[in-house]
């Protein structure tokens, strides 16, 4: 089935109480979180949720399918339901409903974006010995030259900011 035919078959299914909201901007995304009931994440494959973990932010109560990748952010048993289980998803949400403050994870529990940033720079330095260290060799502009040739140069690295493609050193861009 199409994206397209499964959400229309989802919107003929709905009632007072869902509401399909469509794209919403970024600006508005914190006033959504403050009036949701439940946050309810249904994936049957999906890598680490950026929305499950700004529902957390906003202290919403979750129910999450039990996917590895909403097992491994540890919540409490009870916001968990079996993937594609409708039965045992409708039994969540009437939990959560009705007691929204056991389906609350503390925001606490959770890394720092920080701190994150710091254990993957301390995974990069265990992959990489050296990598941030000075050379001896700079080209005009002090950027660093490094062991890939004196056409390489090696910035720092940034997380979570995508490379624009004229900061693409000489070697990775390919030839026309």
């Amino acid at each position: 089935m199409s994206e397209n035919a499964y959400a229309e078959r989802l919107l003929h299914l709905k009632d007072e109480r869902v509401q399909f909201l469509g794209l919403v901007k970024r600006r508005l995304l914190a006033d959504v979180y403050a009036h949701c009931a439940v946050f309810v994440n249904c994936s049957l494959h999906e890598g680490q949720s950026n929305a499950v973990l700004e529902a957390v932010s906003h202290g919403c109560p979750l129910v999450v399918s039990d996917i590895a990748a909403n097992a491994e952010m540890r919540f409490d048993p009870a916001s968990y339901f079996t993937a594609g289980a409708a039965c045992a998803l409708r039994e969540r949400l009437e939990a959560a409903l009705a007691e929204p403050a056991k389906f609350i994870p503390r925001a606490s529990e959770f890394l720092e974006w920080s701190d994150v940033a710091t254990r993957t720079a301390a995974v990069y330095q265990r992959v990489l010995p050296g990598l941030g260290e000075k050379t001896p060799q700079q080209d005009a502009a002090g950027e660093r030259i490094g062991r890939f040739g004196p056409d390489a140069i090696h910035r720092p690295v940034a997380f979570g900011r995508p490379h624009a493609p004229s900061t693409t050193p000489k070697h990775a861009q390919k030839s026309t």
